[in-house]
């Protein structure tokens, strides 16, 4: 018989932990004394994690709040399926008598003083997660019974260990639309949280943190971890992915976009008579590590990648991505920057695993596009997001990678806006613009994109002029030098283009003056940030 642990213990899976198919790295588990998973938190956390889509960090934190709650529960000799609404207050208080020492250098001297450990907000959360916790094992999952009062199907009184108080729900002109429940032990009034404004970096400023990502590795790591670095936030960058999409992408996803494009076996190597055999090789990737030593194949997947931009007109490739435990979401990567990762990965990405291999014994490296120095393995999204932060530092910029993604989020915004503008002027939708951000963006609620586009309608306020469409991005280049030509006042210009306009009963089309529609109200504003 083994021997009882000393108290309830968290423990995490590794990064290929999968429940019926669902990839969960990092999934958490509650073990009891005895050491046996305790199988109603593991629901509880499958529940939040994959059908919630709570992201691995945040998941993180509500497992310590538990496990707290269990040791807590097991300090005082309590069963965990027994709460009581005084348990949850002795805890509450608990932590509010609880302090932690700081140590702080002033002047040379240390400072050493007590500071209360958690604030009022931080105790107020940890009070909801507990209660949602048997909340949600009751009248979600059903796994647990009375152990709640329920108003909505006449479960109240004082016979249920944990009570709740039901509190109107009132919108902006005082009237009750609602009613919601909450635990009753809290706190009448909690500080509101105080958000500091994280301004969305520039053009200039986004090109300085690249370059200093690339500075800072280059000086200390060399060339791989240079390129690697750059690409990593180029990524967010360029691509809009989170730090846990980028730490995710794989030689697989890029011959997956490929593919999209329409660089498949048959137009790098050739297609055989038979049409069935045609047809085969029409469908089938090409292996990218394959051709590393073949400058012909490599030459002809950029012939096919630049016919996909000018004869499909084709700006992206698409490939499936992974992110916040959601599910398998769409993201683009523009054809330009395909090439960059393809030019990665048959020079500096190639000699770094030859060296990784030859250093190791044999040790192969993983299929992820990104690879450590130190494990050959893929990048973790704490390492991307902490040398991307340092390059914001480096470039005394202020904010962090998801400052990328808010400026790649604002470039689609103007883009989307601009386009519709194009198309219909004064009959213009935000909705169509709506549509656009939040495919490329891969958000689930529409007002996400609100601050985006609201942003988009501001800058487009500033200029005089309307956006002309263009599909073909040869004929965009040549209209951008006729428009600059006209802007300088050259008349020779001038008077040939008139000359064409007659020629081919060209009439010009006059301008229409912006969105006339109002913004709609469920669009949200700059405050719903």
């Amino acid at each position: 018989m083994s021997a009882l642990a000393a108290e309830p213990a968290l423990e995490f899976a590794g990064s290929d932990f999968e429940i019926a198919g669902k990839a969960l790295p990092g999934h958490p588990f509650i073990r009891d004394r005895r050491r046996r998973v305790h199988l109603l938190s593991a629901a509880y956390f499958f529940e939040l994690q994959a059908k919630q889509g709570l992201s691995p960090g945040s998941m993180r934190d509500v497992a310590y709040v538990i496990i707290d709650w269990f040791r807590f529960l097991d300090r005082r000799g309590c069963r965990w399926d027994a709460p009581k609404d005084e348990l949850l207050f002795d805890w509450k208080t608990g932590m509010e008598n609880s302090v932690k020492m700081v140590r702080t250098v002033r002047g040379g001297m240390e400072e050493v003083r007590q500071e209360t450990a958690f604030s009022r907000r931080r105790i107020m959360r940890r009070v909801w997660v507990v209660w949602n916790y048997y909340f949600l094992l009751q009248n979600r999952l059903e796994l647990v019974c009375d152990l709640m009062e329920d108003p909505d199907k006449g479960k109240t009184g004082p016979g249920y260990p944990l009570m709740v108080r039901v509190v109107p729900v009132m919108n902006a002109h005082g009237r009750v639309v609602d009613a919601r429940i909450i635990p009753p032990v809290g706190y009448g009034t909690v500080p509101k949280r105080k958000r500091k404004k994280r301004p969305t970096p520039d053009d200039e400023q986004i090109e300085e943190v690249m370059q200093k990502v690339q500075e800072g590795a280059t000086g200390t790591k060399g060339a791989y971890a240079s390129a690697c670095h750059y690409l990593a936030a180029s990524f967010m960058a360029r691509c809009g992915l989170r730090r846990q999409g980028v730490a995710l992408v794989t030689i697989l996803d890029l011959e997956k976009a490929l593919l999209d494009l329409g660089v498949n076996h048959a137009t790098i190597f050739g297609s055989e008579a038979d049409p069935a055999t045609r047809s085969m090789a029409s469908r089938k990737r090409i292996d990218i590590l394959a051709i590393v030593d073949d400058p012909v194949s490599q030459a002809a997947v950029r012939s096919a990648l630049e016919g996909a931009k000018q004869k499909k007109h084709r700006k992206y490739g698409f490939f499936e991505v992974t992110e916040k435990s959601g599910p398998p979401n769409l993201a683009r990567i523009p054809i330009d920057f395909i090439w960059e990762c393809l030019l990665f990965i048959w020079d500096a990405r190639a000699q770094f695993a030859a060296d990784f291999v030859a250093r190791k014994a044999g040790r192969a490296t993983s299929n992820h596009l990104l690879l450590s120095m130190k494990t050959g393995q893929g990048f973790s999204e704490k390492s991307i997001g902490n040398l991307v932060k340092t390059a914001f530092n480096d470039a005394g910029v202020e904010g962090s990678g998801h400052r990328l993604r808010a400026r790649f989020a604002e470039r689609v915004s103007e883009d989307g806006y601009a386009k519709e503008r194009a198309r219909n002027g004064p009959l213009g939708d935000f909705r169509a613009v709506e549509l656009e951000v939040k495919e490329a963006l891969r958000q689930e609620r529409v007002e996400s994109q609100a601050p985006y586009i609201h942003a988009a309608v501001r800058r487009g306020s500033l200029f005089r002029g309307e956006p002309v469409l263009l599909e073909d991005s040869e004929d965009a280049g040549k209209m951008r030098g006729l428009a600059q030509a006209l802007n300088e006042g050259d008349s020779e210009v001038r008077a040939a283009l008139d000359l064409i306009l007659r020629r081919f009963k060209i009439f010009p089309v006059p301008e229409r003056d912006g969105f006339l529609k109002p913004l709609p109200r469920n669009i949200g504003t700059n405050s719903d940030r």
